[in-house]
């Protein structure tokens, strides 16, 4: 029954008060007057001060992996809600895989929570949310609507394939290499023990040993010279293929992903520079309040459908590249090298949003950018083709004192030669195209 149906019919008791005359029939009409407006003030009560979060077990995952999230609604009033319907929106490419509706009843003072769980199928960030609410009483008198711009943000990493070796040669200098000049030592690498001497620092004894044996003894730490290693990504769309551009691109932020989590393995140092751009949008707070029923929109005010207009049409009709924004010169993204599992995650978060751009010449990156590592340095570069400009680069580089390794993603290698032959010690070459091919390097070292 709506509230049209009861209104209809207090207005058809009070008429047939005013005709004929009787204290039960007034007695109903009152009651049903005080019914009808103290149930949808007990409803509208108990609608504002109702409370709604939502709560995920983790908002940063890999891709084919699951996410639960919990949405918990809390009655704060005194009065009771009979009937609470709710349902989560969610992008399609986080498909749920368990309902994400509820129908419930909430008790005063009480919260209800129930779960669901999305599977991720690309690399990302997206949003769950907005969250679609509709409250009503046991006889219809007041039915309430509402959409609640509550969001949060999950972000889909890269895949990283399993490597553990990249086939590189065994004396590329790769994060830090051992040398027999002292210069630098790594106090937290100890190599052994030998006698104390005079002039050795206090810090250096070993106290447990020099007790347990009677003399006293120093640490001996091993000696290291520190190197970064650059990850350089090319993004730029001119560069690619366009017919296989999509996957391409994927493919190479896969790579760059792989070659982190190696280096993480390894413990050394690793930074990213790439000509991409931040695609990533800021999360909103995952929990909002409602607002008061007086401002509540019906039903058929709520937002409406995207509506198809010629402007919509014209761009979904262009091709992807066009509609790309273009990248300026001076909006690289970079990571300066470091060590760790905060810097890892730094990496993947920005692989997750990292997007193909509009740019500038990928070799001028490597020019100006490579040379900002320390002498001696290893740059890993990613990117479709070796053009004469980006093998122009690199020769520059080595003759600089760099070390540089190419992965190749593309479809096209100028150079086939250096795959096999190195054009020069210290600079190498490898075609990566797919999957499979990746997964050689692992046979090659």
């Amino acid at each position: 029954m709506s509230a049209t149906f009861w209104r209809r019919c207090l207005w058809a008791l009070l008429l047939a008060a005013l005709i004929f005359s009787g204290r039960f029939l007034y007695i109903t009409l009152y009651s049903l007057f005080i019914l009808y407006f103290l149930t949808r003030w007990l409803t509208r009560t108990a609608y504002r001060a109702m409370t709604i979060q939502r709560t995920l077990d983790r908002n940063r995952v890999f891709r084919g992996e699951e996410v639960e999230a919990t949405i918990t609604v809390t009655n704060n009033s005194f009065a009771p809600l009979v009937s609470v319907a709710l349902t989560d929106e969610m992008p399609y490419k986080l498909p749920p895989q368990t309902p994400h509706t509820a129908i419930f009843a909430l008790a005063p003072r009480r919260q209800v929570s129930f779960s669901y769980r999305v599977r991720t199928r690309e690399r990302g960030v997206y949003h769950l949310g907005p969250i679609d609410l509709a409250a009503a009483d046991p006889w219809g008198l007041e039915t309430l609507r509402d959409r609640v711009e509550s969001f949060s943000e999950v972000i889909v990493y890269p895949k990283v394939y399993p490597l553990s070796n990249l086939g590189l040669p065994s004396s590329l200098p790769f994060g830090e290499i051992k040398t027999r000049h002292r210069f630098f030592e790594d106090p937290a690498r100890t190599i052994g023990l030998r006698e104390y001497v005079p002039g050795d620092p206090l810090k250096r004894i070993h106290w447990k040993v020099s007790a347990r044996t009677g003399v006293l003894h120093t640490r001996e730490f091993q000696p290291t010279i520190a190197l970064e290693t650059g990850i350089f990504l090319n993004l730029n769309i001119d560069e690619y293929d366009v017919q296989f551009l999509d996957r391409a691109l994927e493919f190479a932020i896969e790579v760059a992903a792989s070659l982190a989590y190696y280096l993480y393995r390894r413990r050394q140092a690793v930074g990213l520079v790439s000509n991409g751009r931040d695609g990533g949008i800021i999360a909103v707070p995952a929990s909002a309040q409602l607002a008061p029923a007086s401002q509540l929109a019906p039903a058929s005010q709520l937002a409406p459908a995207a509506q198809s207009t010629p402007a919509a049409q014209s761009a979904s009709s262009e091709p992807f590249s066009s509609r790309l924004p273009v990248q300026p010169d001076n909006a690289l993204i970079r990571l300066p090298s470091r060590k760790g599992a905060g810097q890892l995650m730094h990496i993947m978060e920005t692989l997750a949003r990292i997007e193909g751009a509009k740019g500038g010449a990928f070799s001028s990156v490597l020019t100006d950018e490579g040379r900002q590592l320390p002498w001696g340095s290893t740059l890993l570069v990613v990117t479709p083709e070796d053009t004469p400009e980006i093998v122009n680069a690199l020769f520059s580089l080595r003759r600089a004192g760099y070390h540089a390794v190419t992965l190749l993603v593309g479809n096209t290698c100028h150079h086939p030669g250096f795959l096999s032959n190195p054009p020069m010690p210290g600079l190498y070459f490898y075609r990566c195209r797919h999957e499979t091919e990746l997964g050689a390097l692992n046979k090659t070292g």
